[in-house]
């Protein structure tokens, strides 16, 4: 299994930060539904969400929000509109 080890943010006067232990060990199960689906990757993306923003340190979320749409890039390349000849 890999490790991967990243800093946390630092605590504010009392309030510390959370340490956050993620595992990526069970593989996505086939789905009888496109909707079963979309809502099981809805759910764990926002729980993703919810701990990389109350847990990472602000550059490192900013930085990676860039470079997650960077990779994500063509995704989101769609015309405008239309030159009309």
């Amino acid at each position: 299994m890999k490790t991967v080890n990243i800093y946390k943010a630092q605590g504010i006067a009392d309030k510390k930060v959370e340490s956050v232990l993620l595992q990526f060990n069970v593989e996505m199960p086939e789905f009888k539904s496109m909707q079963q689906s979309m809502g099981i990757f809805q759910s764990e993306s926002m729980e993703l969400a919810d701990v990389l923003c109350s847990t990472l340190p602000g550059g490192t979320l900013d930085r990676l929000i860039a470079e997650l749409l960077q990779r994500r890039a063509t995704s989101f390349v769609v015309p405008l509109f239309e030159k009309k000849g």
